[in-house]
């Protein structure tokens, strides 16, 4: 059942918006961050303050940073595949306070 659900989302019109699959945590070559439905506490679960603060720019900063962490994390084959040249200046200092750095662009002229 799950097999024939993933292959029709492909079809397109399955989906009536198909802004929704780019958030699918099989495109644009991260994992899905995590999703928090209510109540905000939940047996000692807490939902993180950032995603009750109505900032929807921080949100979806917080969301980004945690696709990073969860792809490092869980598949680094994928976080190793990623496009250097799709990291934002926000991304590369989340990524280097976590020790990951990239080679500086060279800009002198070859002679």
């Amino acid at each position: 059942m799950a097999m024939i659900e993933a292959t029709a989302r492909l079809i397109p019109g399955v989906i009536g918006n198909p802004e929704s699959l780019t958030e699918e945590s099989h495109t644009g070559g991260l994992l899905e961050y995590p999703v928090f439905t209510k109540p905000a506490s939940w047996r000692g679960f807490q939902v993180p303050p950032v995603l009750l603060s109505g900032n929807h720019g921080a949100v979806a900063r917080w969301r980004r940073e945690r696709q990073i962490e969860r792809t490092m994390a869980r598949r680094p084959d994928l976080f190793a595949a990623y496009p250097t040249q799709q990291w934002d200046k926000k991304d590369r200092r989340f990524l280097a306070e976590r020790g990951v750095h990239f080679p500086k662009p060279n800009t002198q002229d070859p002679k």
